[in-house]
């Protein structure tokens, strides 16, 4: 769980995403919750985070995969 404030996000922790959005093909989200985005829902499966934060405000257009929420041990 991360309790870091939306506008530090946007000026500190974002920076780096938005610097590569235009040059990968694809990313991968992380079951984390942003408390100041989406207290409810993990970045992996909220709509908030997907669509309003990594499409709009980094502006990423390509594939977002997510891990299997069951791993096997092999």
């Amino acid at each position: 769980m991360v309790e870091t404030s939306l506008k530090e996000l946007s000026e500190r922790d974002f920076l780096p995403f938005k610097a590569l959005a235009k040059s990968v093909t694809w990313a991968m989200s992380a079951h984390v919750i942003y408390t100041a985005i989406d207290s409810e829902n993990c970045a992996t499966t909220s709509p908030i985070i997907i669509q309003e934060i990594i499409r709009k405000q980094i502006g990423f257009e390509g594939i977002i995969v997510r891990i299997n929420s069951v791993v096997v041990l092999i």
